[in-house]
């Protein structure tokens, strides 16, 4: 059996994670913590997760991708993604301080991180296999 899978369909069902707690944070906004601590966390919980899916599903892909821009494009794919799910964390431990804390967030930043060493990795990759360097071989007269 042979399964394409777009970027798209890898992270979409992250990107839909986060607006769920996106969400869940407008509904519980004023509310004492013992309301909103229990679904903040779960929905947190499961966006720090999928982080930590979506990147290792990334990474096996690009292992298999048929050439480097398709590295570049499935580790640009993660930054984007981890980048959203950051700037949401974020604002869940401005709004929820009593369940959400930063640690959270570095653990994302981690993944965002790997991300972007693999995307430059790719990048200088990319430039070495366009730019032949002059002199490398002999002229042929």
């Amino acid at each position: 059996m042979s399964t394409c899978v777009t970027l798209e369909g890898l992270v979409g069902p992250g990107e839909q994670q986060i607006r769920d707690l996106q969400l869940t944070a407008q509904q519980f906004k004023g509310r004492t913590p013992e309301e909103y601590c229990t679904p903040i966390t779960t929905r947190v919980t499961k966006i720090t997760a999928m982080v930590g899916s979506v990147y290792a599903i990334m990474a096996q892909a690009s292992k298999r991708a048929e050439n480097i821009d398709e590295v570049i494009e499935i580790w640009d794919a993660a930054i984007k993604y981890c980048d959203s799910a950051v700037r949401t964390l974020k604002d869940m431990c401005e709004l929820f301080p009593a369940c959400v804390d930063l640690g959270i967030v570095d653990e994302v930043l981690g993944f965002r991180s790997a991300a972007a060493r693999r995307h430059e990795e790719a990048r200088k990759e990319k430039a070495c296999l366009t730019q032949m360097p002059q002199r490398l071989f002999p002229e042929q007269s």
